[in-house]
């Protein structure tokens, strides 16, 4: 070597510098021996050494140095051992190599240190150093292990786009400023095990195949924004003091972020986890945000705590109406995240395509490779924007969860998804979220309201003894399998209005403790409100029961409505009513019509709504009083009504199965009004208030079957003439149905009809053979209704006493017929005709249990009556007990006995 050129040594300084323009063989084939540095280190020389080769080792431990150390572009080729070595001034290995081993042990720098573009060939050791400046480290690579575990860095460190191609080690190490490891590459293990990051940690498009973070501890926030996790993430125990990042994140193995603290916000909008995830025990002081996120396998959230938001809504990716080359940057994130391509460009023979369904409510977009993924389309300020929903194909746990608001808007959960007793301080959204697998609310508790509008279950869904502290709307939703609400609380309102249930529904003993809502909902398989409360009014108008309906026990504190429901107006149709029409047979008939064509015929009777591929056909018929609806696979029908010179359509409440409400108590009105029962339906021991009856439509009856009223208590019934077809349909037949109706119209003043029920019961007894259990009482029962009516027709016993007196005053007119009480003995007994008063007098006397004056001075003679062979005495001993018999019964009857015979 040209050591007058290229070499300057005083008892300061070693310099070497060697010529950017000499080769890799010229400087191998003059290599600097490390022997001679490391005297001039350890005479406190300053050294600098620029693109050279150090040959030898260089062993430099347990010395304190107090010169500068450069040592830049230069090879070190023998192991390098600097441990328990302090350095006062900068240490500078910028783009240096070290081709063997190279340890730092235990080593203390007072000041910086720059390993800028470094490369360790050997296993590179900074385990338990001190740093009390800047520990530079950008670009470096480590090609095998390293480690600096429990090191404290006073300072920041930087590792920017540094790869650890072994073992990247820094358990228990402490950094007393900021963490960079923006696009760092972890081709191995990278161990964050106990490190206590004092300030920021950024770990932006980092790459990391294992990486643990258990117990480790950031004093501020840490960004994970675009990292790649190849294989497992344990964070278990991890405590970050402020917020932290993993936007755009991929987690390809499983990830735990168990018992893990986030003081701050957790952002993972959007994440991908290809694996299964652990948040268990996880505890985030602000918002937990997973928009748009994507969970492959199970999700654990068991016993989180989340005090702020859970929002788990979907991610707008880009707007159809936008030229996608200026609005594709979330749409190629996505496509990073989730099918492998990058920057637009496709992993192998990977064809893509996105396509919209017919109704323009989703994008569906496939790949030969990935598969397919689903996306929400909206059409948003006249824009078709594309959302990706947060997505779970796993099994998901929020049990014990604890949620200070939960936005699960549109989410799509794959399989089952539990939330049992899961406590959310404020409200939870699902609105439109879809459940694909079961769905398990039961225990859970809702401080304020839970909103499922237009959400979609495919298996049985719990809510079994949940409690929300206000309102539950579910107007609509979709159950396609059972749903329980059994012992559920409610505080305000239940709103359920136009929901699907496909199979059977269980609201037993459930509390909602203002409104129920039900109305236009349809119940397809058994429906249970058993001991069900109802603090307020309950709509079930236009409700549709299919199958067996029991609501024993309930009680509804307001008013109870079971008539029909108003739909549309037929007249505006065209004219301002279309979007009820419309949104009517998006609910009820699973069809999506975004734009359809409305036609109505020229005589008005017919409307017609097409979409592509969808034709629903309305019709009125049966004089404008019925209309027809016909679609592909149905028909169904519903009232037409004609108020203020409109026409409007109905929808009838409709019990298709049988019906119960034995000891409901129903604190108002209840309507069933236009009500139909098509089976049997009970109202044993029901209470209420007052009853609106009605036919739904003249030509239809409202009691198909038989109507159970035993014990049945109410203060009113409407309309009043509504009782005889009550009464038709009684079944079985019992005493206190027509004793409640009779007492309840006299109360009313209605004595008429009280009359009329009353004659109606003893008429039924005898049809259903109650009195003829023994000859007597139905002789008795025979003759009280021939004369009295059952004691309320008493004008057929005065007809008949008018008759039998009639008859006896013709008998007692004959000649002979009476004689003088008491004959004077100088009268000579001859033959008497008495006239026709006379006669009616003594016929009336006769009659009569006791005597009259008038007539009593006449008796029967003993004289044969012409044409009967009878004597006028044994007629009249007839007609005195005919008497006694009828004067006590109308007597009874005038003081209302009979009504109460039995």
């Amino acid at each position: 070597m040209d050591e007058t050129e290229n070499k300057e040594v005083t008892p300061f300084l070693l310099k070497y510098i060697c010529p950017d323009d000499w080769s890799a063989e010229k400087k191998e084939e003059r290599p600097i021996d490390a022997e001679e540095i490391i005297e001039a280190i350890t005479d406190g020389k300053k050294v600098e050494i620029i693109n050279a080769v150090i040959k030898g080792a260089f062993i430099l431990k347990s010395v304190n140095v107090e010169g500068e150390i450069t040592i830049q572009r230069t090879t070190i080729r023998g192991p390098l051992d600097w441990s328990y070595s302090t350095f006062k001034r900068v240490l500078n290995l910028v783009n240096s190599t070290f081709e063997t081993d190279a340890t730092f042990a235990s080593v203390k720098l007072e000041k910086d240190i720059f390993l800028n573009n470094a490369t360790f060939s050997g296993i590179a050791t900074f385990s338990d150093i001190t740093v009390i400046g800047t520990f530079c480290s950008p670009y470096a690579i480590f090609e095998k292990d390293a480690t600096f575990k429990e090191s404290n860095f006073k300072k920041r460190i930087e590792f920017n786009n540094s790869t650890f191609k072994g073992e990247g080690n820094f358990a228990s190490t402490r950094i007393g400023g900021n963490a960079y490891f923006d696009e760092t590459v972890f081709d191995k293990l990278a161990i964050f095990n106990g490190t206590y990051i004092e300030g920021f940690a950024f770990f932006k498009s980092a790459t990391f195949k294992d990486v643990d973070f258990v117990n480790a501890r950031i004093g501020s926030n840490a960004e994970f924004t675009s990292a790649v996790f190849g294989e497992a993430a344990n964070l278990i125990g991890a405590h970050i003091e402020g917020s932290v990042t993993f936007a755009g994140a991929v987690f390809n193995k499983s990830t735990s972020f168990n018992s893990s603290q986030i003081v701050g916000a957790a952002l993972f909008n959007p994440t991908s986890f290809k694996d299964e995830v652990d948040f268990r025990n996880v505890r985030v002081g602000s918002n937990a945000e997973f928009t748009g996120a994507m969970f492959e396998k199970n999700a654990d959230f068991s016993s989180a705590q989340i005090e702020g938001i859970a929002l788990f809504d979907p991610e707008f990716l880009f707007s159809l109406d936008e030229n996608l080359r200026n609005d594709s940057g979330r749409l190629v994130e996505f496509l990073n995240r989730n099918c492998g391509i990058k920057k637009g460009k496709t992993v192998g023979n990977n064809d893509l395509s996105l396509t919209l369904n017919d109704e323009k409510s989703k994008a569906i977009l496939k790949s030969d490779v990935f598969g397919t993924y689903e996306f929400i389309v909206k059409t948003e300020y006249d824009n078709v924007n594309i959302y990706n929903p947060a997505t779970f194909k796993g099994k998901v746990d929020f049990i014990g969860a604890r949620i200070g608001t939960a936005n699960f808007n549109e989410t799509v959960f794959k399989e089952l998804v539990s939330f049992n007793k899961a406590k959310i301080k404020d409200s939870a959204f699902f609105n439109s979220a879809t459940f694909e697998g079961e769905a398990d609310f039961g225990y859970a508790q809702i401080g304020s309201n839970a909103e499922f509008t237009r959400a979609f279950f495919n298996e049985s869904a719990s809510f079994n003894s949940a409690k929300i502290e206000e309102g539950a709307f579910f107007n609509p939703a979709t159950f396609k399998d059972e749903v329980d609400f059994a012992h559920a609380r409610i505080g305000t309102n239940a709103e359920f209005a136009s929901t699907l249930f496909k199979e059977s529904a269980n609201f037993n003993s459930s509390h909602i403790g203002r409104m129920a809502v039900f109305d236009l909902t349809t119940f397809e398989g058994n429906t249970d409100f058993i001991n069900a409360r109802i603090g307020g009014d309950a709509g079930f108008s236009g409700v549709v029961f299919k199958e067996q309906a029991r609501f024993y026990g309930s009680q509804i504190k307001g008013n109870s409505f079971f008539n029909s429901a108003y739909l549309f107006s037929w007249d505006e149709i065209l004219d301002g009513d279309n979007e009820k029409l419309i949104e009517f047979l998006k609910l009820n008939y699973a069809i999506g019509l975004v734009t359809p064509d409305i036609e109505k015929s020229d005589d008005g009777a017919t409307i017609k709504v097409t979409s592509k591929n969808n034709q629903i056909v309305l019709v009125l018929y049966n004089e404008e009083s019925k209309v027809r609806l016909t679609t592909n696979n149905k028909t169904d029908e519903f009232i037409a009504k004609t108020e203020n010179n409109k026409l409007y359509i109905y929808k009838s409440t409709n019990f298709g199965g049988k019906t119960s409400f034995t000891r409901a108590r129903f604190g108002g009105d209840a309507r069933f009004n236009g009500t139909i029962f098509g089976n049997n339906v009970i109202f044993q021991d029901t209470f209420f208030g007052t009853i609106y009856f009605g036919e739904p439509e003249e030509q239809e009856v409202q009691f198909q079957a038989k109507i159970d009223l035993r014990g049945c208590i109410y203060d009113r019934i409407d309309p009043v003439s509504f009782w005889k077809q009550l009464m038709q349909h009684l079944g079985p037949y019992d005493r206190q149905p027509f004793t409640q109706l009779e007492e309840t119209f006299r109360r009313a003043g209605r004595d008429q009809l009280a009359d009329d029920v009353h004659y109606e019961q003893k008429s039924r007894e005898f049809t259903e053979n109650i009195t003829i259990q023994k000859p007597g009482a139905w002789l008795l029962d025979r003759f009280l209704w021939l004369l009295t009516g059952y004691g309320v027709r008493l004008h057929y016993l005065l007809l008949a006493i008018v008759t039998i007196l009639l008859i006896g005053t013709a008998i007692f007119q004959l000649e002979g017929a009476v004689k003088l009480d008491i004959q004077p003995p100088f009268m000579i007994s001859t033959q008497v005709t008495l006239s026709c008063w006379e006669a009616f007098w003594v016929s009336l006397n006769t009659f009569l249990p006791i005597e009259i004056p008038s007539g009593a001075d006449w008796k029967p003679s003993s004289q044969i009556i012409p044409v009967l062979g009878l004597k006028f005495t044994t007629f009249a001993t007839f007609l005195n007990l005919v008497g006694w018999i009828l004067v006590p019964v109308g007597v009874a009857g005038i003081s209302g006995l009979l009504k109460g015979s039995k």
